[in-house]
């Protein structure tokens, strides 16, 4: 049977980053026999979070790490200003009397955010970002590389080469 009983309630306020997915409130439950860590998070991001990763640090009374957990939340979707309360709890020591919670990324559209410095930081994540369409060449010698690296642009890489031996053999006949 599941038997709950409600040991702690209260509001996060050690330092998280500005404008990010920040933790807001906790509670601490006992459900059959294990201490339980149950969090309430809130998206303060502009846009909407798809998933996030926290570093959660169980800390002793006399001041000393306990234990150090990666916990992801994937698959989520958390409207820009809205809570997310996950439903499951994370065990934690039965002599655990503070802990510290530490965001570690976050990701957004086809964004994954990694936190250094307390600032986050964009990087692409290769699941869900599509890069950019290739823009044209700045100068003809990278045109005429990436003309040779295709198969298909034989044509076009023998027309070049025969205008230009045009040019070359007419620049030739009039200074001779």
């Amino acid at each position: 049977m599941n038997d709950k009983k409600y040991l702690e309630k209260g509001s996060y306020n050690h330092h998280q980053p500005d404008g990010c997915v920040a933790l807001k409130q906790y509670i601490i439950i006992r459900k059959d026999g294990n201490r339980c860590l149950l969090f309430r998070f809130a998206n303060e991001f502009a846009h909407s979070v798809t998933g996030f990763e926290i570093m959660l640090t169980q800390i002793s009374s006399d001041g000393k790490v306990l234990d150090r957990s990666r916990i992801p939340y994937h698959g989520i979707n958390i409207v820009s200003g809205h809570i997310f309360a996950p439903d499951l709890g994370v065990v934690i020591h039965e002599n655990c009397s503070d802990f510290r919670i530490t965001l570690l990324s976050f990701v957004s559209g086809p964004y994954k955010y990694v936190i250094k410095h307390g600032k986050p930081v964009a990087h692409y994540d290769p699941r869900g970002y599509v890069p950019p369409k290739t823009r044209q060449a700045k100068s003809t010698q990278i045109a005429v590389r990436q003309m040779m690296n295709s198969t298909d642009n034989i044509f076009t890489i023998s027309a070049v080469i025969g205008a230009a031996a045009i040019v070359i053999f007419g620049i030739l006949s009039i200074i001779l």
